[in-house]
């Protein structure tokens, strides 16, 4: 109450009673005795505790000598026993300890009342005076101990004042009253807080604070201040008021724990104690919001556009947890939705947290003090359950102060709250300039769009532009990107607008990723033309030249404008499965892969493509193969990888190239790889096209033990090769990474027939799911190559694996291979 009864006064601290006493005039028009009994009995508590720190402020600035006489003066009322107070070294009243030829303190100048009359000599009255002197005797006696010795119980004073006031008449007990005051004289040590944590020990009467408060129950001394500052003096008075304050303060916490809800609120409004009300909620702007809000019952209108700004860590620790944590977790899927999907649907939820963190923030704006109070209260309700009863603990608790500075911790979650807010807010604008530009097109037919689009970019290359490989197949890619379940939109009708798609940003994505991908030649394509029939060969790759691209795309162009959307479906379809072989080449040996590659593109003249040319095309699709399952495979089991390669080693390269036609519907739309019996496939369109021959076709499948294929059985078995704690998936990379390295190194018919020698030679009992049988293949594969003669194979592979355990591998599985006996 010390410090917070100025707060409540509405004054500075001041030693002037006559102002202490005009601005308790002036609060009593806020807290009136019938409307608000509990706040009017603050304010009665505020006004004394005021006064009585005024006058012993005043003591304090009195003269030396005065304050002396004075305090000797006072001691000339008090017992004998007084005399044995002497002053210690830090300022506090201490008791000299006693002699053995000490007597009982005599207390009889205590009761001598103050006009000089008499005290009542009766019987009774005796009783009561010896019972006071053992009372302040036992008291005194406890000061001199340390506090964890002292045990101090307030039900002797209790049943004291229970009887005084049964036994002595009005003059009487008014007279035991002002003996009491004057041995308030050093009788309690001054407060501790570290004292204050067993607010139970203070509820069953145990304490210096339970004493005070049986006293002050029976003679009320913070309503006559004055009277016991004239008594026992400023020092003492000022102790025993601190003790009362802090027994006022347990009473109101039994109190609040006892009445429970109806304690802490008027309604919807929170009821703050005045002993827990932090600086904030003193101020006078905040307290006159509190107090509207009591006097009519509901929270008033205020608006405060800086609560609004606030970052959401701040709001979550301080303000409201749960509006904090949505203002975070909004922001941050407002940047994230659209990385997840750049569809106008994950916009759209995209700009609905931005509109929801708007308006968190704009009601936060209005709502913050009421949210301020509420968080208050809650901690005060928190505090009080727990009964503690320390005002530093209270105070470090309750404290509802906002930091103005953010710790590490806070700062990161701001920058990432905010960044993510910029992100998403840049995003949006940038989309809907985009709409904005293209807004005139939303009503035309999307397949029209389409094909205005399409056939410039296949037309390109013909007319002296340059392709930019990424950029040529993203831009088909994000012509099906508006997609129901894998089928595309477009196949439900040529009336189908660009705006009766269901993703609106699929338009302007079109013109987006349009840009780019054909570049300007600084070469003519008469010079191109020139410049490769002098060389008699194929024109360098700077040159950008590729003769069997260009005749490729004008013959797509033609099919893609007289066509029907789902033969444009499918032209796009077989254009992505290429995408993963196809890119920009760096030599004019990748050149000229390239060109195979355009060539057994569909649509193609079955007589253009040679025996060498499908032969070519079957190293490319093995090599792609085996440089996906040299990495990690969570899906497929060792089995369907080696059916699936052994498939491909061993069809026909006309097989493969049949698997290519281009259809009127798109065989990829169609077919639902998780339905399939042996669904792991690889992850490109082009292998998972190359494999539905193989999964149409049950004899094609290898199944070990119990059946293999007749070409494996004329090789005579090999020893197994073993390595100890070896991974399954490690060996099988390992293997793959061998035999993908030397596809570069000699013919592909000549690679393949060593591969079938080496797995036909593993031994039957061995099973693909078995480390030995890859290691085994792959020892046979080095051997093979080695006895041939062929290559300078020894000691050289070309590791593209990043894993340490597979290259180790490899290394081994050579200096074994060149171990054995030829």
């Amino acid at each position: 109450m010390t410090a917070s009864c100025w707060a409540l006064l509405e004054i500075d601290p001041t030693n002037d009673e006559g102002i202490i006493r005009r601005a308790y005039a002036r609060r009593l028009r806020d807290f009136r005795p019938d409307e608000d009994p509990v706040g009017f009995q603050r304010l009665v508590e505020a006004r004394t505790a005021a006064i009585t720190q005024a006058k012993w402020q005043t003591a304090r600035d009195e003269d030396a000598g005065a304050a002396q006489q004075g305090e000797h003066e006072n001691a000339s009322h008090a017992s004998p026993d007084v005399r044995v107070l002497v002053a210690g070294e830090d300022g506090l009243e201490r008791i000299a300890p006693e002699t053995g030829h000490q007597r009982k303190a005599d207390y009889s100048s205590l009761f001598a009342q103050v006009s000089g009359e008499a005290f009542d000599n009766t019987r009774d009255a005796k009783t009561l005076f010896d019972s006071l002197e053992d009372l302040l005797a036992e008291c005194r006696e406890k000061r001199t101990k340390l506090p964890s010795d002292a045990f101090w119980t307030a039900g002797p004073w209790a049943a004291f004042f229970d009887r005084a006031a049964s036994e002595l008449d009005l003059n009487s007990y008014d007279a035991l009253i002002a003996a009491v005051a004057r041995g308030m004289y050093g009788l309690f040590p001054p407060c501790k807080d570290q004292e204050l944590k067993r607010l139970d020990d203070y509820a069953a009467g145990h304490g210096i604070a339970a004493v005070v408060n049986a006293i002050e129950r029976a003679v009320q001394f913070s309503e006559r201040g004055d009277f016991l500052f004239d008594a026992c003096g400023a020092a003492s008075a000022q102790i025993y008021f601190e003790w009362a304050d802090i027994a006022r303060q347990g009473n109101d916490i039994l109190h609040r724990n006892a009445v429970g809800r109806k304690a802490y609120f008027k309604g919807k409004i929170p009821l703050v104690p005045i002993d827990d009300q932090p600086h904030d909620v003193g101020e006078s702007s905040f307290g006159r919001y509190h107090r509207k809000a009591l006097e009519n019952g509901r929270w008033p209108w205020v608006f405060n556009p800086l609560r609004a700004l606030c970052p959401a860590y701040v709001v979550a620790r301080h303000i409201d947890a749960k509006i904090g944590l949505s203002l975070l977790v909004l922001s941050l899927m407002a940047a994230i939705l659209p990385l997840v999907s750049q569809t106008s649907n994950y916009m759209v939820a995209g700009i609905s947290c931005l509109l929801s963190v708007a308006a968190l923030r704009v009601w936060l704006a209005f709502c913050s003090k009421k949210l301020l109070l509420n968080r208050l209260i809650h901690r005060v309700i928190g505090v009080d359950r727990k009964k503690i009863w320390s005002r530093t603990t209270r105070y470090a608790e309750i404290n509802a102060q906002i930091p103005k500075r953010l710790d590490v911790l806070g700062a990161l979650l701001t920058m990432i709250e905010f960044g993510s807010l910029l992100f998403a807010l840049l995003f949006v604008g940038i989309q809907a300039a985009h709409i904005w530009e293209v807004r005139h097109l939303y009503a035309e037919p999307a397949e029209q769009i389409i094909v205005d689009t399409v056939v410039p970019v296949l037309e390109g290359p013909a007319h002296g532009f340059g392709l930019e490989y990424s950029r040529f197949f993203e831009f088909f890619s994000s012509i099906q990107s508006d997609r129901s379940e894998g089928v595309p939109l477009r196949s439900l009708g040529v009336n189908t607008t660009a705006g009766g798609l269901s993703n609106k940003l699929w338009l302007p994505r079109i013109f987006m990723t349009n840009e780019g991908v054909l570049t300007k030649l600084n070469t003519s394509s008469i010079e191109l033309y020139s410049r490769q029939n002098r060389a008699g060969g194929p024109v360098s790759i700077k040159l950008w030249w590729n003769e069997q691209r260009d005749e490729k795309l004008r013959a797509l162009s033609l099919l893609y404008r007289a066509g029907d959307p789902a033969l444009r479906v499918s032209i796009e379809e077989m254009l992505l499965q290429f995408s993963a072989l196809i890119h920009r080449p760096l030599d004019d040996q990748t050149a000229l892969t390239q060109q195979l590659l355009w060539k057994v593109m569909p649509p193609r003249d079955q007589s253009s493509l040679s025996e060498a040319d499908e032969d070519m095309f079957q190293a490319i699709v093995l090599r792609h193969f085996m440089g996906q399952v040299s990495n990690p495979i969570e899906r497929a089991s060792e089995l369907e990888l080696f059916s699936q390669f052994y498939w491909l080693l061993n069809a026909k390269g006309a097989d493969l190239v049949e698997s290519l036609a281009l259809r009127k519907y798109s065989l990829v739309a169609e077919i639902n790889v998780q339905s399939l019996e042996y669904g792991n496939l690889p992850s490109d369109r082009l292998l998972k096209n190359l494999l539905q021959s193989w999964l149409r076709d049950p004899a094609s499948h290898v199944v070990f033990p119990s059946r293999r294929q007749s070409s494996f059985q004329q090789f005579e078995p090999s020893e197994i090769i073993k390595f100890p704690n070896i991974e399954v998936s490690i060996a099988r990379r390992a293997f793959f990474e061998i035999a993908s390295s030397l596809l570069n190194e000699t013919s592909p018919a000549r690679v393949r027939e060593f591969l079938t020698f080496s797995l036909g030679r593993v031994p039957l009992e061995l099973h693909p799911d078995d480390a030995n049988f890859w290691t085994t293949a792959a020892v046979n594969f080095i051997s093979t190559i080695s006895r041939s003669g062929e290559l300078d194979f020894p000691m050289r592979t070309y590791l593209r694996n990043s894993n340490e355990e597979v290259e180790i591998l490899v290394l081994q599985l050579m200096a074994r291979a060149f171990q054995r006996p030829k």
